[in-house]
């Protein structure tokens, strides 16, 4: 009896196959990677979602800044739904640097640079426990940046 060596190359060419479609899809991954990558930036959208952003920080910050004024743990009754919160003004350095480092952490997670000057601040006399404070907001994304004065009033105690 004699021996038949057939030999049989479908195993082989399937592993050659599967090898080939591999590096092929690992080149077109790449591929697509670098063209993906051009750092091309829409101007309109970019420069409209950083006004928008800042707009947001502009009028959410009174309302932080008003909120950090009040001591809701020994007063809890300032906190009220419907109702002003009634902060102290002699808080306002403290309040304001609470307000500034929160802002601070949510834009850097965003990439971008925010920072905030307490100009100043004033009783007016034309209301009773509302205090006129003026704050400079500076805010960078890397290709542009807007620097405003915005005033907002605040409700405080009388300061003693």
């Amino acid at each position: 009896m004699r021996k038949i060596n057939i030999r049989c190359d479908k195993g082989q060419m399937i592993t050659l196959m599967g090898v080939i479609l591999c590096i092929a899809v690992l080149s077109l991954g790449a591929l697509s990677a670098e063209i993906a990558n051009i750092n091309y930036i829409v101007v309109t959208k970019q420069s409209s979602t950083f006004n928008n952003e800042f707009n947001f920080i502009k009028e959410a910050f009174g309302f932080s800044l008003n909120y950090n004024l009040t001591d809701v743990q020994n007063d809890p009754s300032g906190i009220t739904y419907g109702t002003l919160l009634e902060g102290d003004i002699n808080r306002i350095f403290e309040a304001f640097e609470n307000t500034k480092n929160e802002f601070t952490i949510i834009e850097n997670r965003h990439g971008r640079l925010f920072d905030a000057i307490l100009n100043k601040y004033w009783y007016p006399h034309t209301k009773s426990g509302v205090y006129n404070v003026e704050i400079i907001f500076y805010l960078d994304d890397g290709y542009s940046s807007i620097t405003e004065k915005v005033t907002y009033s605040i409700v405080c105690h009388p300061k003693i």
